[in-house]
């Protein structure tokens, strides 16, 4: 168990929450190793409920999130590779976000997280972990606007990150053609070509906490 902390310290050099809009996902990443047999595979699946207020624009968002880590190191180390195998964690979390006047927009977000190997029944206080997150957004992105964009900015923090001080989220989006948009800022930045309403392809840079990732996708 306690060697834990010290792996992924070791091999992961920065840990941020990103945000999403996401209401479902589920995924698969494999890491690889050049010139060598270790690797890093990980499967991650969430899912968040939005449900309407009395106030028009306002919603409460529960979510529960599930991610399995398993690290494959066959290189000599300083520690007991199996210990630190497979690793877990259950997130649960509760947003709440409302409009304000002039396009803008406020959002906050609690959640709490275990995070284990769950190689022993009783978990320690360090396999619990809390977070928290509060956003201003303006939202110019309708149709009818000439230039959609978009500005996220907000704090976040949490406990599993190892500093004692919250982090910043600053992004940008701007579609400036009819088929082309891109994003700036943390925790993602993207580069997005849309063929229809349905179907486009983005490249983008995402740090989500345990990985940066360079990723292309389509759908």
């Amino acid at each position: 168990m306690r060697n834990i902390l010290l792996l992924f310290t070791l091999i992961f050099c920065g840990c941020c929450l990103g945000q999403t809009t996401d209401l479902m996902r589920v995924e698969w990443t494999r890491i690889p190793q050049v010139d060598s047999d270790n690797s890093i595979s990980r499967f991650r699946s969430f899912i968040n409920f939005p449900i309407p207020l009395s106030w028009e624009g306002s919603y409460l968002i529960p979510g529960f999130e599930y991610r399995h880590i398993t690290l494959d190191i066959d290189d000599p180390v300083p520690y007991d590779a199996n210990d630190a195998k497979t690793f877990q964690v259950f997130r649960a979390t509760m947003a709440y976000t409302f409009k304000f006047k002039n396009d803008w927009r406020f959002g906050a977000r609690a959640g709490v997280e275990l995070a284990s190997n769950f190689e022993r029944a009783d978990f320690l206080g360090r396999d619990v972990r809390f977070s928290g997150a509060a956003y201003l957004i303006r939202d110019r992105s309708a149709e009818e606007v000439e230039k959609p964009n978009r500005w996220v900015i907000g704090l976040q923090y949490s406990t599993n990150q190892g500093r004692p001080f919250p982090l910043p989220v600053i992004n940008y989006f701007r579609q400036f053609h009819r088929q082309w948009s891109y994003s700036i800022g943390t925790p993602k930045t993207n580069l997005k070509h849309s063929f229809n309403n349905k179907h486009s392809v983005q490249a983008y840079v995402s740090l989500d906490g345990f990985f940066l990732i360079f990723r292309t996708t389509e759908w």
